[in-house]
C-alpha cells in the first residue's frame, strides 16, 4: 500500500513534469516562431529601407554630376559672354573711329573703311567661332550677318547723304 502511494505520487509527479516540460517547449516553439516572423519583416523592412537609400544616393550622385556639368557649360557661357563683350567694345571703339573720321572721307574711302574694319572683325571672329561648340557657331554666323546687313544699311543711308 504505501509502495503504491509512493508509486501514484511519484507517476503523478513525473507527469506533471512532463506536463510542464511539454508547456515550455510549445511556448517556447511559438516565442522562436514569433522571432522568426519578426526577423523576416525586420529584415524586409531594412532591406527596402537599403534599396531606398541606395536610390537616393544614385539620385544624388546624378545630381550633382548634372551641377557640375552646368557649372561647366554657364562657365563657359559666362567666358563667351565675356569674348562678345570685348568684342562688342572694340567693335564700338571702332565704330566711334570711324565715326570721327567720316566728314573727312568720301564715300570710296568709307567703304575702304568698313571693308577693312569688317575684314579685321571676321578674322577675329574666326578665331572665336573655333572655340565655340557647333551650336553656338550658328548663333555667332547669325549675329555677324545681321550685323553686316546693318552695316550695309548704315553705309547705304551715308552714301545717300553725301551724293
Amino acid at each position: 500500500m504505501i509502495f503504491d502511494l509512493l508509486q501514484t505520487a511519484f507517476l503523478r509527479e513525473q507527469h506533471d513534469l512532463l506536463v510542464r516540460v511539454s508547456n515550455e517547449r510549445v511556448a517556447l516553439d511559438a516565442e522562436r516562431s514569433e522571432f522568426a516572423s519578426q526577423r523576416n519583416v525586420d529584415l524586409r523592412r531594412i532591406r527596402e529601407e537599403a534599396m531606398a537609400l541606395q536610390t537616393r544616393s544614385r539620385n544624388i550622385q546624378v545630381a550633382d554630376a548634372h551641377v557640375e556639368e552646368l557649372k561647366r557649360f554657364y562657365y563657359a557661357k559666362f567666358k563667351q559672354l565675356q569674348e562678345l563683350e570685348a568684342s562688342l567694345m572694340d567693335e564700338c571703339v571702332e565704330l566711334e573711329r570711324i565715326r570721327g573720321s567720316l566728314p573727312e572721307a568720301g564715300p570710296k574711302e568709307l567703304r575702304k573703311m568698313m571693308t577693312s574694319s569688317t575684314r579685321k572683325r571676321s578674322e577675329r571672329e574666326s578665331g572665336e567661332e573655333r572655340r565655340t561648340k557647333n551650336g553656338n557657331m550658328r548663333m555667332i554666323e547669325m549675329s555677324d550677318e545681321r550685323e553686316r546687313d546693318e552695316e550695309e544699311e548704315e553705309e547705304e543711308g551715308h552714301q545717300e547723304g553725301f551724293v
